[in-house]
């Protein structure tokens, strides 16, 4: 796209420095992990491991005891059971999963999946045919989460209900045995996105758990997952991204023959990632429902090799035909947009058209996305009704629009970003004129640059970034193929390639360092400038296994739209030294001693007690109204504090700092800022030793980890104190503590580390690499006083001797003269205590009750339930804290 403005995330240095340190990541990586919503150390340990043993357990899932204590009674009395799917590719891996599970316990379920023409959801006159039939169990796959008329009508006809769905409820639930779907308000289970598949598949799980197997006996449903949630483009985070590379593996690995069969007739050839189940399996799954009846793409997902040569070969052949008519659908809907004055400049864009085919409204939608960069409604009119699809923007949610022009539309339902509707054909202009108005509400992001990751040299770039950048994938929805950007590059070769010459051969040069570069479709009649921003991938050559950029968009030089979000010299130098000091040796995680003089202040306001609060985060940002100090315990905390708020509130970035021990040279720039009202909120430790002025609210966000910690909270002024920490905080205070206290395993790691290096004689090392190495068993944060401590635990034993200087260590082993024991160390002995005693400190304050909490702290009290505005800002919906 020659031409093109391109912006490039915001920089978190202080996240990224976290990253860098604690889990040994390149720079870029990092900060591509923040720019995906991976916000703390935790979330991208997590995102790295990507394990199923991470999912959650399916029992927090609402009514799955119900759904599956149902479904046993089901298999132990041998019922007619009905699974009533969908037709799209979620629905149907969904439908199969739970045909697969139940007949996997003895029970051959039947299996309903609609064709477009008899719509979606749960349909009364199929309802009552079952019932004739001889079902007695009706459970859903990726529908019924609306169906209130067809679940009283299953009700009447004798029929019990199991609803299993991820579309987003409406005010009511149906009445029926069970109602499983993350998205229900009252439902605790932690990640909300799951596909349809998903949800099945926590119910396979927690129905084999039942029969006394184990949860991963659902794991053979893997590749059954990954199709159904990377077809219906849910966001590929949490545990999406989980299920999805789990069952990406089983593809590669042990795929169903009608899967590899449909693959080889797709003439898809190598390794299965999630683009090939995008492009290649789920259009061809999804084709049959589209034009006509499902059950052919449903039955190759169950049948043997024999049987899928020949569905294969239809469903190949039935996919190039929907192409067809997609490409002739797409050419009318943009035709009607763009002869329609003003239509492709309104904030949302409808259009509807005559005969079209309903199952293609969805597709066609994505196509009038990507080429307005707006959200779009595509109705297909057939008669007085017409059926169709909604798919959004970052920023637009197309449910809450279909509800909010709901009194328009005979039934609708979805997601954030899409969602299916039944409309009249005279509401449709009023049905316009309500999303235009939600729009306008609402105020949706229309991205006026397409979003970069991070801006580099070539000199950053390397094989060993191109593999640790493979970590992020599986990609989609919300987890984007990286996107870099290099500027100032000059093109010191450029020559068209491929059968129709319309691709670049590219030999690119920055900083000394040539590189090759291939842009598909790049090529063009305008030559390309001497010098030129670029938009690329790094990639590793598969013939040549040598770096190489595959070029997505290139401008003339300067056309890159840098981060507007300019730091003010104070604040910025303020950043850039606390980065710096995470970046050091330091031990991030050690309890900060307070300075000499520690200044006394009186609290003007009440102790407000959210101990233990569920969704903390959400609390305390709705609660930031107001001049706020964030007391923390350690560097770290505060790092990390500080850089999440500056994420959640980019327009008072420049107001949010951090402080600590480290900083200390800059206690008096942060004084100076504060008396100047350029600080909003101040993250910190107790290392501040300073008072806050009365306009301020003090959140104990963190538990202390020393007594004199908490006697300086007691009387650091401020108005309001608030405590939001809980019991996750004491656990991992216990972690991070081996620092200053090593486990014994961390201990005979270690020495066996030295035990392997024994015939070197002195054994050499920096203090980096040591440090490192106890991060990499375990010990958070860990830095100079770490392996200090751990040494002389190991000299105490007379097990070695060693020196430090100058950033190494030099170590000597020695034969002990005769048995020693951990507790013989008085170090080791010592800090152990200083840790019981740290843990026994949080523990009263966790767990003392309030009364005694208030009179500790001098001030009145506010609990919740309380009658309190300050109180009312922190309520949020389903936590509990209305007051």
């Amino acid at each position: 796209m020659a031409g093109s403005k391109w912006r490039v995330a915001p920089e978190e240095p202080l996240l990224r420095a976290l990253f860098v340190r604690e889990l040994g990541l390149h720079p870029v990586t990092a900060q591509c992990l923040i720019n995906r919503g991976v916000w703390s150390l935790r979330e991208a340990a997590a995102f790295l491991a990507g394990e199923p043993a991470q999912l959650a357990s399916p029992w927090h899932l609402k009514d799955l005891d119900k759904a599956v204590a149902r479904l046993k009674r089901a298999v132990a009395e041998r019922e007619r059971v009905l699974i009533y799917g969908d037709y799209d590719a979620d629905g149907m891996t969904a439908t199969a999963l739970l045909f697969l599970a139940l007949r996997e316990l003895g029970l051959e379920a039947d299996c309903y999946l609609p064709s477009r023409e008899a719509g979606y959801g749960l349909k009364e006159e199929m309802l009552r045919r079952f019932r004739e039939e001889g079902v007695r169990l009706v459970v859903t796959a990726d529908c019924g989460i609306s169906a209130l008329r067809e679940a009283a009508l299953c009700r009447e006809l004798g029929i019990d209900l199991v609803v299993t769905d991820h579309h987003q409820p409406g005010p009511a639930l149906p009445d029926a045995v069970a109602v499983v779907n993350p998205k229900r308000a009252d439902c605790p289970y932690p990640y909300k996105e799951l596909a349809g598949v998903g949800v099945a598949y926590q119910v396979a799980a927690g129905l084999f758990e039942s029969f006394g197997a184990q949860r991963a006996r659902a794991a053979a449903f893997l590749d059954l997952v990954a199709i159904g949630t990377i077809a219906d483009v849910v966001p590929l985070t949490g545990e999406n991204r989980i299920l999805v590379r789990a069952g990406l593996k089983e593809l590669n690995e042990r795929p169903r023959p009608g899967l590899q069969v449909l693959l080889q007739a797709a003439g898809a050839t190598g390794r299965v990632t999630a683009r090939t189940v995008a492009m290649v399996l789920a259009p061809r799954l999804n084709a049959p429902g589209r034009v006509g009846d499902p059950r052919p793409a449903f039955e190759l997902l169950l049948c043997g090799e024999e049987e899928a040569q020949e569905k294969a070969a239809w469903l190949d052949r039935l996919n190039q035909e929907r192409q067809r008519l997609e490409a002739l659908m797409t050419a009318e809907a943009q035709a009607l947009v763009d002869g329609r004055p003003g239509a492709a400049d309104q904030a949302v864009i409808v259009v509807a058209g005559e005969g079209w085919l309903p199952g293609l409204t969805g597709i066609v939608a994505n196509r009038l996305v990507e080429r307005y960069g707006r959200p779009v409604f595509v109705i297909a009119l057939n008669g007085e009704e017409g059926r169709g699809s909604g798919r959004g923007v970052p920023g637009f949610n197309v449910f809450g629009a279909l509800a909010w022009a709901g009194e328009q539309l005979i039934d609708y339902g979805g997601h954030a970003g899409a969602g299916g509707f039944t409309i009249h054909r005279q509401a449709v202009e009023p049905f316009r004129r309500a999303v235009e108005e939600y729009a306008r509400r609402a105020e949706p992001v229309v991205p006026e640059s397409a979003a970069c990751d991070v801006l580099v040299r070539f000199t950053d770039l390397t094989p060993e970034l191109v593999t640790e950048l493979a970590l992020l994938e599986p990609h989609g929805c919300a987890n984007p193929p990286v996107r870099l950007v290099a500027c100032g590059v000059s093109v010191e070769e450029a020559r068209p390639v491929g059968s129709n010459g319309n691709h670049l051969k590219l030999r690119l040069r920055q900083d000394n360092v040539s590189l090759e570069g291939i842009g598909y479709g790049l090529a063009s009649a305008e030559e390309l400038p001497a010098v030129v921003d670029l938009v690329f991938r790094p990639i590793l050559s598969e013939v040549t296994g040598r770096l190489e950029l595959k070029v997505e968009e290139f401008c003339r030089a300067g056309g890159t739209a840098q981060d507007d979000r300019e730091e003010p010299d104070r604040a910025g130098i303020l950043i850039r030294k606390a980065s710096r000091y995470i970046s050091g040796l330091t031990d991030l995680y050690l309890p900060e001693p307070l300075p000499e003089k520690v200044l006394a202040g009186e609290r003007s306001g009440a102790l407000i007690d959210l101990r233990d609060s569920p969704g903390r985060w959400r609390a305390l940002a709705q609660m930031l109204t107001t001049p706020a100090a964030v007391v923390v315990s350690t560097p770290a905390v505060a790092s990390e504090v500080t850089a999440r708020l500056r994420l959640l509130f980019p327009e008072r970035a420049r107001r949010i700092m951090p402080f600590h021990g480290g900083l200390a040279a800059e206690r008096r720039t942060i004084a100076a800022l504060a008396a100047a009202g350029e600080v909003d909120i101040l993250v910190t430790t107790p290392a501040l030793a300073g008072r806050f002025n009365a306009d301020r609210d003090v959140f104990v966000f963190d538990l202390m980890y020393l007594w004199p910690h908490w006697e300086w909270l007691r009387s650091c002024g401020g108005r309001n104190l608030i405590l939001l920490y809980g019991r996750q905080d004491r656990e991992a205070t216990r972690r991070r503590l081996g620092a200053l206290a090593p486990p014994r395993r961390v201990l005979f790691a270690f020495y066996r580390h030295l035990l392997h290096q024994a015939g070197r004689g002195v054994i050499r090392f920096s203090l980096a690499e040591a440090a490192a190495f106890l991060r990499s068993l375990g010990i958070p944060g860990a830095g100079r006083r770490a392996v200090e401590n751990l040494l002389v635990v190991l000299s105490e034993l007379e097990l070695v001797r060693f020196t430090m200087r100058n950033g190494g260590c030099s170590v000597w082993l020695q034969k002990p003269p005769r048995r020693r024991f951990l507790p013989a160390a008085p170090t080791f002995r010592n800090q152990h205590n200083l840790k019981r005693e740290v843990l026994c400190c949080q523990q009263h304050f966790l767990t003392a009750p309030a009364e005694i909490l208030k009179d500790y702290f001098r001030c009145g009290i506010i609990t919740r339930g309380g009658s309190n505005d300050f109180l009312r800002r922190a309520s949020w919906p389903g936590q509990g804290l209305q007051p």
